[in-house]
């Protein structure tokens, strides 16, 4: 190409014309050596972090105290009509012992996904007592001569 046959016959003559034109040489030693220069200055100035492999934590909405979570228990008692006592159901307490157990909060399914896996749940308990009450019992009738 043209660069080789500048750079190899005449490099002497188009770097002091370079100079005088104030223009980049575009021979390919002087190019690469450019490009070198440039990473060396960008890796001294980049600070290396840790920050690019992990993914931002979403900010906590407010930190947990006794009377926030009261405060939101009640909360959702009244809004859903709960009856006072479903904060003793075994159920609700292993609900809230799962989800204090969430390091980056909880997600709750959809009403839609809510609603299959409900239907499945109900179809699973109809399935095993069906088979519960699908037994045969068989009565032997002992008699004596």
């Amino acid at each position: 190409t043209l660069r080789r046959h500048m750079a190899s016959l005449h490099s002497c003559r188009y770097r002091k014309w370079c100079e005088a034109n104030h223009f980049d040489s575009m021979l390919p030693e002087d190019t690469k050596q450019r490009r070198e220069a440039a990473l060396d200055s960008s890796l001294k100035t980049q600070q290396t972090t840790l920050a690019a492999h992990f993914n931002p934590r979403e900010p906590d909405s407010t930190p947990y105290s006794d009377s926030t979570f009261e405060a939101a228990a009640i909360a959702w008692l009244i809004q859903t009509n709960q009856p006072i006592q479903a904060f003793k159901s075994p159920t609700f307490k292993k609900m809230m012992d799962i989800a204090s157990r969430a390091t980056r909060g909880i997600t709750l399914p959809a009403p839609k996904k809510t609603r299959a896996l409900v239907v499945h749940m109900f179809k699973q308990q109809m399935f095993l007592l069906k088979k519960r009450l699908n037994v045969r019992i068989h009565l032997c009738h002992l008699t004596s001569y």
